[in-house]
């Protein structure tokens, strides 16, 4: 049996303790923080309208007759004629 004296009670407290380095633990606390990123684009519709313009030019040929009458007084000589005005 063992001995329950304070002198062996403190003998054997000595004996049996040992004292580790102090542990540390690092506790993390991680906060979250959102940050939005905007990149705005714009779209520019451009909606073109040709128009073709077509220039015609119709030909109407007409035929016009012209008849130009001449008069000449001869008189008796054949020869000689003179125009009158």
């Amino acid at each position: 049996m063992s001995c329950r004296c304070s002198k062996c009670a403190k003998k054997k407290d000595k004996q049996n303790t040992i004292v580790h380095p102090t542990r540390k633990i690092v506790k993390k606390d991680t906060e979250v923080e959102v940050v939005k990123n905007i990149y705005p684009t714009e779209v520019i519709n451009v909606h073109k309208k040709v128009i073709k313009k077509k220039n015609y030019y119709p030909v109407v040929e007409k035929d016009v007759y012209e008849i130009v009458v001449e008069e000449f007084n001869c008189g008796k000589d054949k020869n000689k004629c003179y125009r009158i005005w």
